[in-house]
């Protein structure tokens, strides 16, 4: 899972709140926007998802498909100090890559999950 994957892109990308890259699926789509990553940004085609998890997932409409956008949010004693705030280990160590590339590895071996389309951090 850690090797070289032609049919993977990343883009680096600097916004108000700092540095972040996007891990993304070259046979999915051409490039990765950061906007993507925010609902307000896909406007009445962004809908909340309405039951489960912490409240941070949305069904996205995309030009290039149906989308579940999630945002890793803490839970429990974690999320009195920092609701989304991790420590620093490295980009190819986010939780986020780390799902990506899990998610693609499982695709491998045939088993039905969720084709991932991108990550961010």
């Amino acid at each position: 899972m850690t090797g070289y994957d032609a049919t993977e892109g990343l883009t680096p990308f600097r916004e108000d709140r700092g540095y972040g890259a996007i891990l993304f699926d070259t046979t999915r789509v051409r490039q990765a926007e950061p906007e993507w990553f925010r609902p307000s940004w896909w406007e009445e085609r962004a809908r909340p998802v309405e039951s489960g998890g912490r409240g941070g997932a949305w069904f996205i409409d995309a030009p290039f498909g149906q989308l579940v956008l999630r945002r890793y949010l803490r839970g429990g004693m974690a999320a009195r100090i920092s609701r989304d705030r991790y420590l620093w280990n490295g980009a190819m160590r986010t939780r986020s890559f780390a799902e990506f590339r899990l998610a693609r590895a499982v695709i491998e071996r045939g088993l039905p999950v969720p084709r991932p389309v991108a990550a961010c951090y």
